[in-house]
């Protein structure tokens, strides 16, 4: 009977703890400025690239390598989907 009470009070305490200020994974929100928007505003350059690696961090078939530059000078970026696993 001891051991019952010492289950119940040892299951109480926790689930009486708070956890949810420890996120194991990050919220990603994947609706981009346009959408947002309601398709009166696109993204810019800085926002689409943060989209991109937001994609690329939270799925590892998705990749985001950097390679030149474009012709206004900002880094050149290919984003590469892989389905079938590590992109």
């Amino acid at each position: 009977m001891k051991k019952w009470w010492l289950i119940l009070g040892l299951t109480i305490s926790f689930l009486s703890c708070d956890l949810s200020k420890y996120r194991l994974v990050k919220d990603y929100d994947f609706e981009t400025r346009f959408e947002k928007s309601g398709g009166t505003e696109t993204a810019t350059y800085s926002e689409v690239i943060a989209y991109y690696q937001e994609l690329a961090d939270a799925y590892p078939s998705i990749s985001l390598q950097e390679f030149g530059s474009t012709d206004s000078g900002y880094p050149l970026h290919l984003a590469i989907y892989n389905p079938d696993g590590d992109a």
